[in-house]
């Protein structure tokens, strides 16, 4: 299987990349915008992809895969142009490349407005706001076979099982 991994230097992306490529019949393919620093193997194909890019050029980029992973984050400092505007024209290019299969990494309460609305948001509110608009973007206005991850948090420290 070819799957594409978008984001693939970012903290989640990295562990999503290294723990694909466990399996030596897939092959990983790794997006980001410095693809140098992508982890090396034998499986893994690195490719350079930028979310601020225009729709066509990230359709260049893309490969042709199974299946994608949008983990691509902006650590709260791009939240429209990557977290928004940027998984929304992955999502479009996606189909144009015939990639069906979506995973989105989002986060809990991305679809529930009043967990960033009224007296006293979430101090996430607005990347919540980005995450809402994305996933509601990939639900209502895309055919892909998606499934969003909407963890509680995400740690630095070991997975626990």
């Amino acid at each position: 299987m070819k799957i594409i991994v978008i984001g693939a230097t970012g903290r989640v992306g990295k562990q999503v990349v290294s723990k694909l490529a466990e399996n030596k019949s897939d092959q990983v393919l790794a997006g980001a915008r410095k693809p140098e620093s992508i982890e090396k193997g034998s499986n893994i194909k690195p490719f350079k992809i930028d979310l601020h890019d225009t729709k066509d050029n990230i359709l260049k980029a893309l490969p042709e895969a199974d299946a994608l992973i949008f983990t691509a984050g902006s650590g709260g400092k791009d939240l429209l142009q990557v977290d928004l505007n940027g998984a929304v024209k992955v999502m479009i290019e996606a189909a144009k490349r015939g990639i069906d299969r979506f995973v989105m990494l989002s986060s809990k309460d991305s679809l529930t407005p009043d967990s960033f609305s009224g007296d006293n948001p979430s101090p996430l509110a607005n990347y919540l706001i980005s995450k809402h608009f994305a996933d509601l973007w990939l639900i209502k206005n895309t055919t892909l076979d998606y499934t969003i991850l909407q963890p509680t948090a995400l740690t630095e420290t070991p997975g626990s099982g």
